[in-house]
Order: structure tokens, then sequence, then C-alpha cells
């Protein structure tokens, strides 16, 4: 099954990847934030992503597989 994502979907899959919670763009607010979480649920939804008790979102095996494809470079293996 494929399912298309968003460009803010990919932009979540690249960051949570790269081991980063954190909003790249500098931009902060509670705007941001729910928009954030509502894209996570979105993943979610599609069995990208899963929320832990904790309410943190983590990769599934699929979304680290599209992750890495996205970025090119596993996170753990690109050069500082």
């Amino acid at each position: 099954m494929t399912a298309k994502i968003s460009g803010s979907m990919e932009d979540v899959l690249k960051v949570v990847a790269s081991g980063s919670g954190s909003n790249d763009r500098g931009v902060h607010g509670p705007l941001v934030v729910a928009a954030r979480v509502s894209t996570c649920n979105a993943l979610v939804k599609r069995g990208l992503m899963f929320q832990t008790l904790f309410g943190e979102y983590l990769l599934t095996e699929a979304g680290e597989a599209l992750a890495i494809t996205l970025n090119g470079v596993r996170a753990d293996q690109q050069s500082v």
C-alpha cells in the first residue's frame, strides 16, 4: 500500500530520523507545536510513527526506512 505524504510530513520524518525533536526552523509558539502534533498524528495514522506513553513520537520500521530514503544517508552515519 502506498500513501502520499506532504512536504511537512517529510520534514518531520527527516528531523525525527536525525535524532532532533526540536523545530529546525527556529520558530516557536503554540501554533507551531499544534502543527507538529497534528503532523505527527497524521504520520501515526499512516503507520510511519508511533506515540509512546510519555508523549514522544518515534519512527516505526517503515517510517525509518522512508526517512533514510528521504535523507539519503542515515543520521548516525552522517559526518558532522
